[in-house]
């Protein structure tokens, strides 16, 4: 999509449907190095490390399974425009703090040593890395601590997009230029339709993508200095409320205050939007990954156009 169209417009989930991203990319595939199970896919997963694909940080598995299968993705690297590299670092990093009892500082050189091991390939095997020092390759980091579970990012793969669904543009390894917030993977829920619930439990920012839209509640957020997914193509003011923090003492008044029209209003735009916050197998035209496809699209022309020497 264009920068000023908005997802919210009637007719943008079509839009997304009938206009895939014309970029395209390239998965790197070792399964042995990447992420040592032998198999490209979540089934290769080993029944005690299922959960990878499955919980919280499941879209660093989610992305690189729906990629190899997706039509996006490219055999000849010479025809990608970005590259993806699939390193389960958060499992990686799970086995060893939870699984295997390590020290957490052991566990952090161990997944540290896992990223240059890949990294290795990806430089010394291949030659597109070093033609824009990774700026065009992707990495997922799914949880909270983002690109700091790899200690030596910053030496490393500063300059690469990360997928992430922490936006906290005030967090140093953060870059909205750059960067793209995903929706996080998180279970069902449900949302009673009660005023006190939401209160207490729709302001966590997970709440913004399926475990709210997809069950008619109202998102409320209250976050000065984060960014939600696809902001860009996302008028979050159409259906969620955003209260500033000096105001979070206010917020029930705010909440009992809209008109139950507003609030009927609000839900009808999460229903025609309510599929991008959602991870669907196989992927489907208008959910998040597609949605994630079209922002990469969108920002690779922003940096192509770019004035800025480093993104040139």
């Amino acid at each position: 999509l264009e920068a000023d169209e908005r997802f919210t417009h009637p007719a943008s989930r079509q839009q997304l449907v009938d206009n895939p991203p014309e970029r395209k990319f390239l998965a790197y595939f070792r399964g042995t190095i990447f992420h040592r199970e032998g198999n490209a896919y979540s089934r290769g997963l080993r029944p005690r490390l299922h959960r990878c694909a499955t919980d919280q940080y499941g879209t660093e598995v989610f992305f690189h399974e729906a990629l190899m299968v997706s039509e996006l993705r490219v055999r000849t690297p010479e025809e990608a425009t970005m590259f993806f590299v699939p390193i389960y670092g958060e499992c990686f990093l799970w086995q060893y703090e939870m699984l295997r009892r390590e020290p957490r500082v052991r566990s952090y050189e161990l997944t540290n040593d896992f990223y240059m091991e890949a990294l290795a390939i990806v430089r010394g095997q291949y030659p597109f890395w070093n033609r824009t020092l990774g700026r065009d390759h992707i990495f997922v980091f799914p949880g909270a601590r983002g690109p700091t579970i790899f200690s030596d990012w910053q030496i490393h793969i500063k300059n690469s997009v990360y997928l992430t669904p922490e936006g906290d543009r005030k967090a140093f390894y953060y870059d909205t230029w750059k960067d793209i917030v995903i929706p996080a993977y998180i279970a069902r829920a449900v949302c009673p339709d009660s005023t006190a619930y939401i209160a207490r439990a729709a302001v966590i920012r997970e709440m913004v993508g399926a475990q709210a839209v997809m069950t008619r509640c109202i998102p409320v957020l209250i976050a000065d200095d984060i960014e939600f997914p696809f902001e860009s193509g996302i008028d979050y003011s159409e259906f969620a409320l955003k209260i500033r923090e000096k105001d979070v003492d206010n917020i029930v008044e705010l909440m009992r205050s809209m008109p139950e029209e507003e609030r009927e209003r609000r839900r009808r735009v999460m229903d025609r939007i309510w599929q991008i916050f959602t991870y669907q197998r196989p992927p489907v035209g208008g959910d998040a990954f597609y949605a994630t496809m079209h922002e990469l699209a969108r920002k690779h022309r922003m940096f192509k156009s770019s004035s800025i020497h480093e993104w040139r």
